[in-house]
């Protein structure tokens, strides 16, 4: 394993001028990264402490289990029981290009490679980052990164005109050259009647790699 992690994801919806309209239920679970490529999630409830009843978080202890790099998912639930995905699931949804949760300073020139085959060669520089500007059907997609480690900054989706995601992302920098992704803020669009916006917010806690940092 090189990487544990506790993760809080936080969310909440908001109306066009940014006000909260309600706050959402959070999650937590714990998070394995091994060398295979492989990332482990275990649900945990979703706020520390006793739960009374069996249905007071009937999603702790669910598994979910898969590999970025060869895009495989599955799902088990507490007792190890295999369960159907929906059409599409995928494990880190709007997650920065070609990136796992660690990554490494030698791996710089895979994340330059597979920039260059995702959206072509940059388009410049915005704030001091590299930018990276592509089409997918309808959505243009924006991908800034650091010039040094090509490890993402921003990701913004627009369609017809609107900006329906934005996902900023931040890095701690660990021993060896090495950073852990530690926090993702996402809005995205949630279409209706009145439009709003879904703030996540992906928070990563007691981290510890193959190296035993904290």
């Amino acid at each position: 394993m090189t990487l544990a992690a506790t993760v809080t994801v936080t969310r909440a919806l908001l109306n066009d001028t940014g006000g909260l309209v309600r706050e959402l239920p959070a999650s937590r679970y714990k998070l394995a990264q091994f060398r295979d490529g492989r990332l482990r999630m275990t649900m945990l409830p979703s706020r520390p402490g006793p739960r009374i009843g069996p249905m007071a978080d009937p999603y702790a202890g669910m598994v979910v289990e898969g590999n970025l790099a060869q895009g495989t998912l599955e799902l088990r639930d507490a007792s190890g029981t295999r369960i159907p995905l929906p059409e599409g699931a995928s494990l880190a949804p709007a997650a920065p290009p070609g990136e796992s949760v660690l990554a490494g300073s030698a791996e710089a020139p895979g994340r330059r490679r597979a920039l260059e085959r995702d959206y072509g060669r940059p388009a410049g520089r915005l704030r001091g980052f590299v930018r990276y500007v592509g089409r997918r059907g309808a959505a243009t997609e924006e991908v800034l990164v650091a010039a040094d480690t090509l490890l993402p900054a921003e990701l913004n989706v627009v369609k017809d005109g609107v900006l329906t995601e934005h996902h900023a992302f931040s890095y701690r920098r660990l021993p060896g050259n090495r950073w852990v992704r530690q926090q993702t803020v996402a809005h995205t669009l949630v279409t209706g009647r009145q439009p709003h916006r879904l703030l996540s917010i992906t928070t990563l806690d007691d981290i510890q790699t193959d190296g035993g940092e904290r």
